[in-house]
């Protein structure tokens, strides 16, 4: 990633037009994330860095709010009692619009569980694959989004963390 290959982020962080299912680490991971991120923002202070406590992991984002609520929660309770959901924390990443942990499943398959939940609650939600196909299978935690084309130093810095290790997420 190169800072001309960055797209400056131009809406609202959070955009209340749709619902999202997400996963929240632990307390423990959260300070991990933390720890990192406070190196990070030494670099570029002016990027827009998610609040510690909203960091999360997007199961299944940008379901239509008109989808009926109680059918959604009976599907995400039903589905969710035949995963334990776990993930390993194996680096950082950065495409062009944000830079975020890298979350792989432990022992199931996300691409599976995302469209079990789709085909029950009957919403495709968002399609992370449009950004590139493998998306469907990793989460990640969004920390940074670019409110502004960084310097090379911070993308270097960045790919310097893609192999850190922070454990795993329950």
């Amino acid at each position: 990633l190169r800072p001309d290959d960055v797209e400056i982020f131009k809406d609202t962080p959070f955009n209340p037009s749709f619902l999202s299912l997400n996963l929240s680490p632990g307390k423990k991971t959260l300070k991990k994330i933390e720890e990192v991120v406070a190196k990070i923002k030494k670099l570029d202070r002016d990027q827009f860095f998610m609040p510690t406590p909203q960091i999360h992991l997007t199961l299944l984002g940008k379901i239509n709010k008109k989808t009926d609520r109680e059918k959604i929660i009976n599907s995400i309770s039903e589905t969710l009692l035949n995963y334990q959901l776990e993930f390993d924390i194996l680096g950082i990443g950065s495409n062009k619009f944000v830079s975020s942990f890298s979350c792989y499943p432990k022992n199931f398959s996300l691409f599976d569980l995302r469209n079990e939940l789709r085909e029950k609650i009957g919403d495709m939600g968002d399609s992370y694959s449009k950004i590139l196909p493998s998306y469907e299978y990793v989460g990640w935690l969004n920390y940074m989004r670019y409110f502004h084309r960084p310097d090379q130093a911070l993308l270097d810095e960045l790919y310097a963390l893609r192999d850190l290790n922070l454990g795993t997420m329950t």
